[in-house]
């Protein structure tokens, strides 16, 4: 079970007894139609994943067949994992080139992909692709490189101060030390960020005309 927020989840059923089967192939749902398939088949069900402990209040009270969960170290995807089935789909003879596979859904590219190639990927079905614009929701255009200089904000990104600190010359800030102080500073961290780096500021943030970001975005924090 993979979280997908809003009480959604990424799942599928299976069943190992002396061998493996898939009861139903993966798909989306409401974590609440979910448990009531759950209670409704009236088999004892294991929980295992990312989405459990997000889910796990909902499952605790509206379980009516005997479950459990699995224990931490089985319970996320691993490498490993994905071996061993593909052990087992290679003894079974299903195996496909990579040239010959068809992917359900295509995740498109970013802001500055969805403008520059709309058509992308071409001849396959809209159904099946997804964008993921980001920064030019905000009214912004993706980088200095790649300008269009015709969006208009249609969000707005606000946070809380978690913690004030402060700095002495010399001291500094985040990857790279990329912020020094050269006299006393007041560096304040925000509680938003990105899943990895991102290099350069945070355009979205709003700091006012008396103070400037001192940080690039880190992951899930930044600085300013």
């Amino acid at each position: 079970m993979l979280d997908a927020r809003r009480q959604q989840v990424y799942t599928g059923l299976y069943r190992y007894e002396e061998k493996f089967e898939i009861v139903k192939e993966q798909y989306i749902t409401d974590i609440h139609a979910l448990i009531a398939e759950l209670n409704e088949r009236g088999e004892r069900v294991i929980f295992l994943g990312d989405g459990v402990p997000v889910n796990r209040v909902v499952i605790e009270e509206e379980m009516q067949v005997p479950y459990s969960f699995a224990p931490a170290q089985a319970s996320r995807q691993r490498a490993s994992a994905v071996a061993a089935l593909g052990a087992v789909y290679l003894a079974e003879g299903k195996t496909e080139t990579a040239a010959g596979h068809k992917p359900g859904i295509v995740h498109r590219d970013n802001s500055a992909g969805v403008m520059l190639h709309p058509d992308w990927p071409e001849g396959l079905l809209r159904a099946h692709c997804m964008a993921r614009p980001g920064i030019i929701l905000y009214g912004f255009d993706p980088s200095d490189e790649v300008r269009f200089g015709k969006f208009r904000p249609v969000m707005k990104l606000k946070t809380v101060v978690s913690m004030v600190k402060e700095l002495q010359p010399g001291q500094s800030t985040s990857y790279g030390r990329r912020f020094t102080a050269e006299t006393p500073t007041r560096v304040a961290t925000l509680c938003t960020g990105y899943a990895a780096v991102r290099q350069g500021g945070f355009a979205v943030v709003d700091v006012g005309d008396d103070t400037e970001i001192a940080d690039v975005v880190s992951c899930h924090l930044f600085l300013r």
